[in-house]
């Protein structure tokens, strides 16, 4: 049976779920997220959840549907940018049970500003947790809503005090909890948390403040709306607590996703540009009766269904059979079925999708992840991320000369499935060439090359993708320059300084964060070889970056000649 897709814009929260890299209970929180959404526990397959799932949620009898991105990915990858490029607001997942704060993670919270977000931390039944300090280590204190105070700490974590109610909710073996007074041992500390909380809210919101300046304590629904303009603002994030077993702390989670994270008609109007013209902006608003303007945010090769290409809907409607226009191509695009991918497993077929919807389509050929796919009448081009071009090259060829067309194919569907991936044919040797942004992406492809293709391939060194241009008459060479965003501890600062000057980096930015010091640099992708080691020898490990493409620019006249030198005797 085919329906339509056409739940209450103001009831939609979709959002990005991403949080520490190599942290299981990521995965294992997006899917208790997911399990009581739908009503039924959601497999884990090789570590990841389905991609992208709609789910129910009620807070009273306000019903609210709930659209879940998985945004797990190293932020080198498209993924990453592109989930939250396709969502309305985030939840970072914070891994309570560590001892130091994983300084990916402050990539990725620095990556995902500008979102609305809510920042969760598990494991706090876990021995030797200190919930409170991965909190500060990412979030300033006056941006920090504090919703909860745990009561008991590692294997002692029996609930947690909400702080809007100043109600005990004890958890329970299932995961569910009891609403209770508080006890007397927890009053205290209670009473001074949201003391703190009100503060933190009044300092980011006028009614509030009138409201502290006249006397008067805010009630529960006056703060409840309170704490969703300063999220929805940018301005707060709340913060919530849970643990490891089954669904602690989950359902408090989701009863925040619903109340503080932002609809499709809290977030307005959408911009995009003409095509061609980048600067000419355009306008849509998060109305059926707009114009279609839709992000293909995935694309996904499906055992059961086939080539699938995910969408988010932000304005008009996507009709099943309809034909659109793919303005990156030029070209229209007859759309074909239309699923929606339920939480808890299975698919549902629908004859379209609204504002605020996300789904998967069947029959689109052309399009590639971070397209648009909008009115014939009315093109636009929404701009979700930039795409950069390759900088980092290394030939591939197969152990077996009977998989070539196989690796062929596994190349053309990592490079439709991944933006920043590209496939290029050696001029000189006819083997294949994959082509990327970093050192991590390239051995990732190669890793999904070798694990879910199942192909046997050997690889050459990565190889700078140098371009020649024409200045004045004369050839010149020009590489790709890498801006370099690093983490680490304040202590080192100095070391990472001078190791940029001696890369031929530039500084663009240097600030301290708490006990940490933020450094963005232009550096030419030729001397960040291996990098990811140079920065573990100079932080004792725990220094990290990120790296994105920024621009071409003329390599030095002796280095150039080097360069040259050296592509001669290959």
């Amino acid at each position: 049976m085919v329906t339509n897709m056409a739940p209450d814009p103001a009831g939609i929260r979709t959002l990005a779920i991403f949080g520490d890299l190599g942290h299981d209970e990521v995965v294992t929180t997006s899917a208790h997220i997911l399990s009581l959404t739908a009503g039924t526990p959601v497999p884990v397959t090789g570590g990841r959840i389905r991609p992208s799932v709609t789910g129910q949620w009620a807070v009273g009898s306000t019903n609210h549907t709930l659209n879940v991105i998985d945004g797990i990915a190293p932020i080198d990858f498209a993924d990453f940018d592109l989930a939250l490029g396709a969502a309305d607001g985030a939840v970072m997942v914070v891994n309570g049970a560590t001892t130091e704060t994983p300084l990916q993670r402050q990539l990725m919270w620095w990556r995902s500003d500008g979102k609305p977000r809510i920042c969760f931390v598990n494991n706090v039944d876990c021995h030797g947790t200190d919930s409170f300090s991965h909190v500060r280590s990412i979030v300033p204190d006056s941006k920090s809503l504090v919703m909860q105070v745990p009561i008991g700490r590692g294997t002692d974590f029996k609930g947690v005090v909400d702080l809007v109610t100043m109600k005990a909710l004890m958890w329970s073996a299932d995961g569910t909890h009891d609403v209770v007074e508080l006890p007397g041992t927890e009053v205290e500390a209670a009473e001074e948390a949201r003391s703190e909380l009100l503060d933190n809210v009044a300092n980011l919101d006028q009614a509030t403040l009138e409201l502290v300046m006249e006397g008067q304590k805010p009630t529960e629904e006056q703060l409840y709306a309170a704490i969703r303009r300063v999220t929805i603002d940018n301005g707060a994030v709340p913060v919530f607590f849970g643990g490891m077993s089954a669904n602690t702390g989950v359902r408090p989670l989701l009863d925040a996703v619903a109340r503080y994270l932002p609809s499709p008609l809290d977030v307005g109007t959408v911009r995009g540009s003409t095509v061609g013209d980048l600067s000419q902006i355009i306008e849509r608003k998060p109305f059926d009766g707009e114009p279609l303007a839709a992000l293909v945010y995935r694309y996904l090769a499906d055992p059961q269904f086939g080539e699938l290409t995910f969408v988010r809907v932000f304005s008009g409607r996507l009709e099943a059979g309809a034909e659109v226009l793919n303005p990156a191509k030029d070209a229209p695009e007859r759309v074909g079925k239309i699923y929606r991918l339920r939480a808890g497993g299975g698919h549902e077929e629908v004859a379209s999708v609204g504002v605020g919807g996300i789904a998967a389509i069947s029959g689109l050929r052309r399009v590639r992840s971070g397209e648009t796919l909008c009115d014939v009448a009315a093109p636009i081009v929404l701009k979700a991320v930039d795409f950069p071009p390759p900088v980092l090259q290394i030939a591939v060829e197969p152990e077996s000369g009977g998989d070539q067309d196989r690796l062929a194919a596994a190349l053309q569907s990592l490079a439709k499935e991944d933006p920043y991936c590209h496939v290029l044919p050696s001029e000189k040797t006819g083997r294949l060439v994959l082509a990327g942004t970093t050192e991590l992406h390239l051995e990732v492809l190669l890793h999904w090359i070798r694990t879910e293709f199942k192909i046997a391939a050997t690889a050459g060194k990565p190889q700078v993708c140098y371009r020649e241009s024409t200045r004045e008459g004369s050839p010149v060479l020009e590489e790709p320059i890498m801006t370099v965003e690093i983490a680490a501890p304040e202590e080192y600062r100095g070391n990472l300084v001078s190791n940029i000057a001696a890369m031929r980096g530039i500084i663009m930015s240097d600030e301290s964060l708490s006990d940490c010091t933020r450094l963005i640099a232009h550096v030419p992708q030729a001397e960040l070889f291996d990098y990811v080691n140079t920065l573990k020898s100079r932080t004792m490990g725990r220094g990290c970056y990120s790296a994105s493409f920024s621009s071409y620019k003329e390599v030095p006249q002796d280095i150039a000649q080097q360069i040259i030198e050296s592509r001669r005797g290959q």
